[in-house]
């Protein structure tokens, strides 16, 4: 399900109304949408027409102080967000911080998921190659766009961009599946200027839906057909309703399957009307009368590019909503220059203009040709460049195989302190996916020397993209030692190494790190030894489920963190838990420690050190009892 689906979903539950944000706008008393409900759930926020930044969301609250400042949940499509704007706008109005939660997409394991409901998963694996392999990953992970995917591969070959996928699916959702009204179905040419004008005059006048109604009857939010029939290539709408590209919001009342459709559509036969420079002119006014271009219109307007008299002008207005809901494999070269300098331009006047902390791979086929490469390679070499958009271009080539030189500038990225970090793990993503021979020992050795906080968690963090193996063992246990010496935010990217790390590693990492720890004078207190124990213990638990162990190396590696102890002990409650269930093996090290090893320490210190090793090694009454016959057993001729 899309994100409407989701909110529909819990408008549903009790003490929940469901409502769009045009229809609370439209409403004088916006009483009647939340009822006798505690929570307003408003959906479709980026689909009110808004002049600037903020404004709709001003517009919410308005209607929500008349409804006494109910809870509710505001929705709308992640580009159309202004974070800083909206979120300071409502705790003005609310004395709290609003939680603002994104909605995932899909991960690769969901899409194999998804995909094999229909298909055997080596066509599941094989579409979805297909579609990562052309730098259309994004589409994959959206579930609505998935079902398009997934209704195309039924039928005909995979699509090789946006455009032929929304046209491929179009062909397939006008299709008459009944035999009665096969005999009837319209031209496709005929029914497609019929949606696409139908389209276009919802988005552009902001309404819900087109309503059969009399003129008189029609409540706010319709769009009577009768003002669609005054259209051109409209006669025959009434036809199309009934078509898949159309979904029913009751018996009289029609809107888009899915607006990206609606949007990609509706740009279409608007191009076919404005076939003149004067009609050109009109229809961009519409768009660009305001500083910005309405958020409610930024699909419509980005696929209006298709036409080669406006796309300069399309990308120069809103380059972003470009990358957002365009399509960009469709650029030529002279436009990927536009498209550039245009992002640029943002970047000095909107520093926060991409999200690098929560950003989206934008994948643009044309910024991987020569002439756009050196562009940018020039760009990355010069300091005084905006940081957000150096880190936009390293993210939106990084998907690509790079010439040696454009190599040597992102090594030189990765490899500078004084350069800021989210640039340089870009670079060292991008650096990760090369076919050429990248000498990976050699950067996480030199990163490793840099010996400061943040080149120490970047080696830490690439480690997962290139492979643990591009690193030797003894080095990685010494990243994790400096990382815990260093680091106000202990756990950090150690999980991932110690969630991660090839089990055939574990051992040999292990021991290099207990080893280091031996030889290092901390307070035994501290947060630091506490996450250091922690640490050992996760992958001494990973080690004891792929391995046999002697009770001699385990308590080797246990033995220094015996004094340990702290808040953070997941792991080492589930190490303890792991000695209570494996009798033989608690017993092997407690014989160990008590009976057999020289030590001037009486039995109750000795029992003692077993505790803080693991809790689950302190020795209990049965405990006694077993050792007890074991040391008669091996004794007995003494």
């Amino acid at each position: 399900m899309g994100k409407s689906s989701l909110l529909e979903w819990l408008g549903d539950l009790e003490n929940y109304a469901y409502c769009t944000a045009s229809r609370l706008l439209n409403r004088v008393d916006p009483s009647l949408l939340l009822g006798s409900n505690n929570v307003l759930v408003i959906d479709a926020l980026d689909e009110v027409s808004s002049k600037n930044d903020g404004d709709s969301v001003d517009r919410v609250l308005q209607k929500l102080e008349v409804l006494g400042y109910p809870k509710f949940i505001l929705a709308c499509r992640v580009a159309d967000w202004r974070s800083a704007t909206g979120l300071r706008t409502i705790q003005e109005q609310y004395s709290e911080v609003p939680l603002e939660l994104h909605l995932e997409p899909f991960t690769q394991k969901d899409m194999i998921e998804f995909l094999e409901s229909n298909f055997s998963k080596e066509r599941a694996k094989e579409i979805i190659d297909h579609f990562i392999d052309r730098g259309l990953n994004e589409l994959l992970g959206n579930p609505q766009t998935l079902s398009f995917i997934a209704a195309v591969a039924k039928k005909e070959n995979l699509p090789e961009s946006i455009t032929q996928l929304f046209e491929q699916a179009i062909k397939l959702l006008i299709i008459e599946h009944s035999e009665f009204k096969a005999e009837g179905q319209l031209p496709s040419e005929i029914a497609l200027d019929a949606a696409g004008a139908a389209f276009a005059s919802l988005i552009l006048t902001g309404n819900e839906a087109i309503s059969r109604k009399a003129v008189a009857n029609i409540i706010v939010g319709e769009l009577p057909i009768s003002e669609i029939k005054l259209l051109p290539h409209t006669e025959k709408i009434e036809f199309i309703l009934g078509s898949r590209l159309f979904r029913s919001n009751g018996i009289d009342r029609f809107s888009y399957l899915h607006r990206r459709i609606g949007e990609f559509l509706g740009a279409k036969w608007l191009l076919k009307q404005a076939n003149t420079d004067r009609k050109r002119k009109r229809l961009l006014y519409l768009f660009h009368s305001y500083e910005f271009v309405p958020t409610n219109l930024r699909g419509l307007h980005s696929w209006l590019m298709n036409d080669p008299a406006l796309a300069s002008a399309i990308i120069k207005k809103d380059p972003i909503g470009i990358l957002e809901y365009g399509d960009v494999d469709s650029l030529t070269t002279d436009q990927a220059k536009i498209l550039l300098g245009s992002i640029y331009l943002l970047a000095e006047n909107n520093p926060r203009f991409y999200n690098f902390q929560n950003k989206d791979t934008y994948y643009i086929r044309a910024f991987a040709t020569p002439t756009l490469l050196s562009l940018i390679q020039k760009i990355l070499s010069q300091p005084d460049i905006p940081f957000s958009f150096r880190v936009f271009l390293v993210d939106v080539i990084k998907g690509n195989q790079l010439p040696k030189d454009f190599i040597e500038i992102l090594k030189r990225l990765v490899n500078d302190p004084n350069i800021e970090f989210s640039i340089r793990k870009s670079a060292g993503e991008a650096l990760a996916i090369q076919e050429q021979v990248i000498d990976w020992r050699n950067i996480y050795l030199h990163l490793s020397k840099l010996a400061d906080e943040l080149s120490i968690r970047l080696a830490i963090e690439l480690l997962e993209d290139t492979g643990y193996d591009k690193a030797n063992d003894e080095l990685i246990a010494s990243l994790a030692i400096s990382h815990l010496e260093m680091s106000d935010h202990i756990v950090g990217p150690l999980w991932f190494l110690q969630e991660n790390l090839p089990k055939e590693q574990i051992e040999n990492v292990l021991n290099f790190f207990v080893s280091r720890i031996e030889r290092m004078a901390i307070s035994s207190d501290s947060e630091i030894k506490s996450e250091a124990k922690n640490f050992a213990c996760h992958l001494i638990l990973r080690f004891l489920e792929n391995y046999d162990i002697s009770a001699e190396k385990l308590l080797n590696w246990l033995e220094p963190f015996h004094n340990t102890f702290g808040y953070h002990d997941e792991y080492i409650n589930k190490l303890a838990e792991y000695f209570r269930k494996n009798h033989d093996l608690r017993h092997t090290i407690q014989y160990l420690v008590l009976l057999k090893r020289p030590s001037k320490k009486n039995i109750w210190q000795k029992n003692y050190l077993l505790h803080y090793c693991s809790k689950g090694l302190s020795v209990t009454s049965e405990d006694i009892i077993v050792l007890l016959k074991r040391l008669y057993t091996e004794n007995k001729n003494d």
